[in-house]
C-alpha cells in the first residue's frame, strides 16, 4: 500500500503522484486517481503503457489515461475510441494536461486514492 502525508489535499500533481507510487517494477499498475469532486481516472506509465518515455520511470512527460468516470473534454482528442469516452484509454496525454484535469476536479483526494490500491 502506498502512503503519503500532505497538509494540503489539493497540491499533489501528476509528477508527485508518480514519485510516490514508483516501485521500479517492469510493469506497474498505479492506483486509480480519485479527485476531490469524485472524478476518477487511471493514469499509468511503463513499457506496457502509452507513455513517453515508454519504460519504467519516476517521471514522464506523457502518460496513458484509462477509463475516466465521466467524459472530460480536456482529454477527448487523445481517446482511442471516441465513441466510448468512459470505456477507453487515452494515449500519450501530456502531463501538463493531466495536471489541468486534476486541478479542474479539485485536486487528488490522497486519502481515497491511496486507500483504493
Amino acid at each position: 500500500m502506498f502512503t503519503f502525508e500532505s497538509t494540503n489535499k489539493n497540491d499533489m500533481n501528476i509528477s508527485d503522484f508518480n514519485f510516490k507510487t514508483f516501485t521500479g517494477e517492469d510493469y506497474q499498475v498505479k492506483p486509480q486517481i480519485i479527485c476531490n469532486d469524485g472524478f476518477k481516472m487511471s493514469v499509468q506509465g511503463s513499457a506496457g503503457h502509452y507513455c513517453e518515455p515508454r519504460e519504467v520511470e519516476r517521471d514522464y512527460y506523457k502518460m496513458e489515461i484509462g477509463f475516466p468516470s465521466e467524459e472530460e473534454p480536456l482529454i477527448n482528442e487523445f481517446a482511442e475510441d471516441i465513441s466510448n469516452l468512459t470505456g477507453t484509454v487515452y494515449g500519450w496525454v501530456p502531463c501538463d494536461i493531466i495536471d489541468e484535469v486534476i486541478k479542474k476536479h479539485g485536486g487528488i483526494n490522497e486519502e481515497l486514492t491511496f486507500k483504493s490500491k
